[in-house]
């Protein structure tokens, strides 16, 4: 049923450790509900009712919330093998807190917290190594929405994007050369911007002289006037 996904679920940091051939045994354990939904479906509202944890196996989705004065603001989007729900999953909130519709065909999967946390009816030798992975995806999904309100919280695009570039350079061994690992769409939701927006702030950096930047790939010329930027 599920053989032509191997490669996404072996990727997934949810069977991190399970072996490839026993994937489906596993799947099989947890009997994940399927979904299929068109392109602009409605896949959850705000409010509706928490379905489990959502695993994309093909198309996109995007996150989203529709604001009072009728804006909608983009949080995330997802491509396959990633997942959303997962906060919710161990929580007394029941309720999704966002939306989230397709933005092209899509195949979900949903897995019950209840079969994930709880004891396993098949005494399944890779249950605990799910549940680790599952701490795990909690762990990291709390760090980066921790961080990701870190650049939320300021208000210039301008201060925005460098304080991005700053600390990705701290992970690099030549801390000059950055290569980002989202595309300039992505990166644009992520730090809540719009991409046109994203677009002139780094064309504003380049021609300060505090960078220089070829597709996904930046070189920090001035570091001090990056850091400038951040706190002007």
């Amino acid at each position: 049923m599920y053989e032509k996904y191997l490669d996404i679920f072996a990727s997934s940091q949810l069977f991190k450790n399970v072996a490839r051939d026993n994937t489906e045994v596993v799947l099989g354990c947890f009997k994940p509900e399927k979904k299929i939904y068109h392109k602009n479906n409605p896949i959850l509202c705000t409010g509706d009712a928490y379905k489990g944890i959502g695993m994309v196996l093909e198309g996109s989705l995007i996150m989203y919330k529709d604001t009072f004065d009728g804006d909608r603001i983009t949080i995330k989007e997802f491509e396959p093998g990633n997942y959303f729900g997962e906060l919710l999953a161990f929580s007394d909130q029941k309720n999704w807190p966002y939306s989230i519709c397709a933005k092209t065909d899509s195949i979900v999967i949903f897995f019950s917290p209840d079969k994930i946390g709880g004891p396993c009816v098949n005494h399944c030798s890779h249950h605990s190594t799910l549940i680790r992975n599952m701490l795990g995806i909690l762990s990291d999904s709390y760090i980066e929405t921790d961080n990701r309100l870190a650049y939320l919280k300021i208000k210039s695009a301008s201060a925005k994007i460098s304080l991005y570039i700053l600390n990705a350079s701290k992970d690099n061994e030549n801390p000059s050369k950055i290569s980002l690992d989202m595309n300039r769409s992505e990166l644009a939701v992520y730090l809540g911007l719009t991409r046109p927006t994203l677009s002139r702030e780094l064309c504003s950096l380049r021609d300060l002289g505090a960078i220089a930047f070829d597709k996904n790939n930046i070189t920090i010329i001035d570091l001090d006037k990056l850091k400038e930027k951040v706190w002007s």
